[in-house]
């Protein structure tokens, strides 16, 4: 009782009574003003927004009562007590009236047309009666506050008003609800008014005008409370506004043309999505696919219910679909039939949604809605998207009945499909013209292109920065008298930092007195370039003294006419000058150059190919002994800066589809169990390389999804259609004379042309001419050792440079091994090899594992390099050995990182 007296204090206050229903009078006036102005199209809406209307008011005048009782209590008690009795009459006089008409309403509301049945018309003639018989007894005992015969007539009303109207007007509602013929809209309607506001309200009328509960003098004194009566009506109008949403958004009484939705357009955002499906689309089944993928991420319908049919097309994928042959034989024959009357109409809807038309029909009837109707229950179509292009219907898109259920098709939902149509159109147009393929190729080529014009911006940017971090106005002066070297600045000091005097056997010195001898012996001037500590290039300029027999000679970093002029000579093609620039002044350039390090006109035409391969996206044919293979990948692979590299060696010719699956997937239909990891072409998607070793041992159909992919730039699931993006960089190598291997019929020819178009051939050192064996062998030879200080006595002479050609190695990575087997001889027989400390990552082409290499075991205390590492190995064991530690070692920090 204490609750129960708090709520009443609260709730039972006649300053929030009055409040509370002055609110809920101002918004039955404007739900009021709003069925008033909607205009009506036919006679049945018409009587339909009378009989609500005649509801709304007749609930405003017990309302008004109330407001009139209450401010007479509040604020003028010397209030003339005919006013507050008047509207009170008034209610009572209105009670039957709201409730006659609200049943009316209830049972009318199914029907197609307005007849009242015999029961209606006799509870109808009841209820005037009634009201006329209090409004006679109200005139009669005007001056009297209250008469018998007016408390009789109040305690019957309300009974009258549950029991004879309400509760069999809610039955026979019901009852009709159910009706086969009664539009799936109307049904939802009815469902929200009896449920939400005509139930609820009876059960409050019952709950306060009851005797049987009134008799209780407990619940007597709850239920006849202000409080009681305040909530109740907060309830009964938060009930009245939920309704009112949501049937005018169900198209109540046609105030909108179609089932309306709140729900936030997510469908903008996701567009992007949609236009990047369609654009990867080369065929009808991958359209029809997605197709069914966007009606079940959209409109959440299973994809067997969706059906995409192209007139005139053959090869249509609709005779294995789900929906029988017959729909749309029954579809293309109506449409023939009809096309007069038909396609105009579709021209201007856009979209045929039976739920919609079966309401509308329901209010206004006419021969259109009655042939959409026919039609669409002949095609067993809850929508009919018409595809058109260039006002022909092309195709169409049929949404089978019950694919939601319950569910309406909303006007947002209605706006996405004849959007995604719209969009369809077009794509539909050019498959059937056979352009799309050549524009997906062409917007492939495109990106190609783009690709590698923007990796030469960036390439000309680093090398701009390059000149821009070195000063080149700095020139170091020597002088050279008396075959002594005397270092004339601070400059020279700094650019060349050692004895030159004392270390004769260094390259730097070396090259100083070449240049400083042939310009005493034959008195002009002379032009050489060398190296500094840190394989920086210097250009050393030596010039005859006038006066003094002396030679001078200045150091300094090139400028860009430097560099080029150095290599112009031996430059097959001159106009690839901004390459050789690159080769020299940016990171991919040096890294290329450790892999090459020798000069001479093959050689060079080979970096400059092998840069330009870098810098391209398109796929790459190796043509290179095996031994230089893995060398060369893993260079191609870093200098892309991609992440991932993915090797596939193939050992024989393949005879199933194991790379196949491997590479591209397989459609889920053709395994019992789900595939436990993505295909390779998806995991490399993002950033990745793989390289496939003897590509000639590839069966013809992955070769032919290899060509696809090539050409597109999408790869195709193995026995799917379906198709997805991938940015996966392709290298291939083949021992095998392709060309040969395509006459034969074991190799694609379009395989073999896409290939060719980036094929590098890594020059043979057989045929080598020696000056270029000899500078390949110098440059391996100061390479092999991380510091210069004995770097004078590890120096190829001439006999040995000679012994290296005689022996003609097959491979670079041949040669580099000899080189630094003769330097290791060499160092033994001056007894310094314990001494000398070789360069550990003398093999390792990728940086950050060439760093990992010299680091040895300090690498394992770097998390950073340990999870590179990782990412390269995947092995414990091999982290081990490639870092010359204990495996033990290895797994500690790898369980410290976390790399399991």
């Amino acid at each position: 009782m204490t609750i129960f007296n708090l709520i009443e204090s609260i709730f039972g206050n006649f300053y929030f009574v009055l409040l509370t229903i002055i609110f809920v009078f101002i918004f039955k006036t404007g739900l009021l003003c709003s069925l008033m102005v909607q205009n009506s199209t036919s006679k049945k809406l018409f009587y339909q927004k009378i009989l609500f209307s005649t509801v709304i008011i007749s609930s405003m005048t017990a309302n008004f009562a109330w407001i009139i009782q209450l401010i007479k209590n509040l604020f003028i008690p010397n209030l003339n007590f005919h006013i507050p009795l008047f509207f009170a009459r008034l209610a009572w006089i209105f009670a039957p009236v709201q409730y006659q008409t609200l049943s009316l309403s209830v049972e009318i509301l199914f029907d197609r047309e307005i007849k009242l049945s015999f029961r209606q018309k006799i509870i109808c003639s009841i209820s005037i009666f009634l009201s006329f018989l209090f409004t006679s007894l109200s005139i009669i005992s005007f001056h009297q506050i209250s008469s018998t015969i007016e408390k009789y007539f109040e305690m019957i009303i309300p009974q009258y008003n549950t029991f004879i109207l309400m509760i069999p007007s809610i039955y026979i509602a019901y009852k009709k609800l159910y009706l086969p013929n009664i539009p799936t809209i109307l049904k939802q309607q009815g469902l929200i008014l009896l449920r939400w506001f005509v139930i609820p309200q009876l059960i409050c009328d019952i709950v306060q005008t009851t005797p049987l509960l009134n008799y209780n003098t407990y619940f007597s004194t709850i239920t006849n409370s202000f409080a009681f009566t305040t909530l109740s009506t907060l309830f009964m109008t938060c009930a009245m506004f939920f309704c009112a949403k949501k049937m005018i958004g169900l198209r109540f009484l046609n105030f909108k043309n179609h089932v309306q939705s709140k729900q936030k357009l997510h469908f903008i955002n996701d567009f992007k999505i949609i236009l990047q499906r369609l654009s990867q689309v080369t065929t009808f089944e991958e359209l029809e696919h997605v197709c069914q993928v966007f009606c079940k991420e959209a409109l959440n319908i299973p994809l067997a219910k969706t059906t995409l049919y192209i007139r005139g097309n053959s090869s249509s994928t609709s005779n294995t679909g789900t929906i029988p042959l017959d729909t749309h034989h029954h579809a293309e024959t109506f449409l023939d039939m009809h096309a007069s009357i038909l396609l105009p109409e579709l021209k201007s809807t856009l979209i045929l949604i039976y739920d919609e038309i079966d309401f509308t029909h329901f209010y206004n009837s006419n021969d259109m809605h009655s042939m959409l109707l026919h039609f669409l229950n002949g095609i067993n179509a809850d929508v009919f998207l018409p595809i058109f292009e260039k006002q022909n219907l092309i195709a169409y898109i049929i949404i089978e009945k019950h694919a939601r259920l319950a569910n309406l098709y909303t006007n947002i939902e209605r706006d996405e499909m004849i959007v995604f149509a719209s969009y369809l159109g077009a794509i539909i147009s050019l498959l059937k013209n056979k352009s799309l393929e050549l524009l997906i190729e062409k917007q492939q080529e495109l990106k190609h292109e783009l690709y590698i014009k923007h990796n030469e911006v960036e390439k000309y940017k680093e090398s701009i920065r390059s000149f821009l971090r070195i000063n080149h106005h700095h020139i170091g002066v020597i002088c050279y008298q008396n075959r002594r070297f005397v270092m004339g600045n601070a400059i020279a000091k700094e650019l060349i930092p050692i004895n030159i005097n004392q270390q004769e056997g260094h390259p730097v010195t070396k090259k100083l007195k070449q240049l400083a001898l042939t310009v005493e012996s034959y008195r002009t001037p002379q032009l050489g370039y060398t190296t500094d500590k840190e394989g920086n290039t210097l250009i050393i300029s030596a010039l005859p003294h006038l006066e003094k027999n002396m030679v001078i000679l200045t150091v300094s970093y090139p400028n860009v006419a430097d560099i080029i002029k150095q290599h112009i000579d031996i430059l097959h093609n001159p106009s690839e000058w901004d390459y050789v620039l690159y080769l020299e002044t940016t990171k991919s350039g040096h890294l290329i150059n450790k892999l090459v390090p020798g000069k001479g006109p093959t050689l060079l035409q080979f970096k400059i190919n092998l840069l330009k391969a870098s810098m391209g996206s398109k796929a790459v044919l190796l043509d290179s002994p095996d031994d230089d293979l893995m060398a060369t990948v893993e260079l191609l692979h870093y200098v892309s800066m991609r992440d991932l590299l993915h090797t596939i060696i193939l050992e024989k010719p393949l005879c199933d589809s194991s790379i196949a699956i491997k590479l591209f997937g397989i459609n889920p239909l053709f395994v019992q169990t789900k595939q436990e990891l993505p295909s390779i072409m998806e995991q490399l998607s993002a950033s990745g390389t793989l390289f496939i070793k003897n590509i000639h041992h590839l069966d013809l159909e992955t070769q032919q999804y290899l060509v696809e992919y090539l050409k597109s730039g999408l790869f195709r699931i193995y026995k799917s259609d379906q198709k997805l993006p991938s940015n996966v960089h392709i290298i291939c190598s083949s021992n095998q004379n392709l060309a040969h291997c395509v006459q034969q019929g074991t190799f694609l020819k379009t395989l073999y042309e896409l290939l060719y178009q980036t094929k590098l051939t890594v020059p043979s050192l057989i045929t080598l001419p020696e000056q270029e064996i000899h500078a390949l062998a110098e440059g391996f030879s100061q390479q092999v050792t991380r510091h210069n200080t004995f770097e004078e006595l590890l120096v190829l002479s001439e006999k040995e440079k000679q012994r290296l050609v005689q022996a003609r190695p097959t491979s670079l990575a041949t040669l580099k091994q000899r080189v630094q087997h003769l330097l290791v001889q060499k160092s033994k027989k001056h007894n310094i090899h314990e001494e000398i400390t070789f360069n550990p990552a003398y093999e390792v082409i990728d940086p950050d594992l060439a760093q990992a290499k010299c680091l040895g075991r300090h690498a394992l205390k770097d998390r950073h390099l340990m999870h590179l590492l990782w990412t390269k190995f995947k092995n414990q064991s091999d982290i081990a050995k490639f870092l010359n530690v204990d495996r033990s070692s290895v797994w500690r920090r790898c369980k410290e990182y976390g790399l399991e």
